[in-house]
């Protein structure tokens, strides 16, 4: 009897250790999944500052630098990263604004040597051997004078250039 019962006892414990192993794997594997799906959706929405921002990073270009600030009522850990950015958008937007001002200003000057000298060799090209030889030296020296200004005005601008870019110091 002892023996039988022993058994039975064995079988019913046996049984309830398969049980409960099964329904122990059934809860790991349910709060793992549960686990991974929560942990996917707070990051997302953890992340979703960030995304918004490399998206509007993609979007930076030379003619929109004043429309790309980025809010900085932000999480406390972007408000410094909102705040770099900004700034850099700034100094980019006045470095672009100060090329745009100087590209202006170097083809202003520039034009004006340039009509100089495409009027004067047109009427010594127009006048051909009619022009008095005083009056054609005196052209060829100013289209000789104006060329000599535009040689200048591109050292100039090479000069500057160089200065911008480090390759030479300016001494005051």
């Amino acid at each position: 009897d002892n023996r039988e019962l022993d058994e039975e006892l064995t079988i019913v414990v046996s049984n309830a250790q398969e049980s409960f192993s099964t329904t122990n794997w059934l809860i790991t594997i349910a709060v793992t999944l549960l686990g991974g799906v929560l942990a996917y959706f707070v990051s997302g929405r953890a992340l979703r500052p960030l995304r918004a921002f490399a998206s509007q990073v993609e979007n930076v270009q030379p003619s929109n630098l004043a429309d790309m600030k980025i809010s900085e009522d932000v999480l406390p850990e972007f408000k410094q990263f909102s705040k770099s950015f900004n700034s850099m958008i700034d100094r980019l937007d006045e470095g672009f604004s100060a090329q745009r001002q100087f590209t202006g200003n170097a083809a202003h000057e520039l034009r004006t040597p340039l009509t100089n000298i495409k009027s004067y060799a047109e009427t010594i090209v127009s006048a051909g051997d009619e022009l008095p030889r005083e009056l054609h030296d005196n052209f060829m020296g100013v289209i000789i004078n104006e060329a000599d200004r535009m040689t200048r005005i591109v050292q100039d601008i090479l000069t500057l250039s160089k200065i911008d870019y480090g390759k030479m110091e300016m001494n005051i």
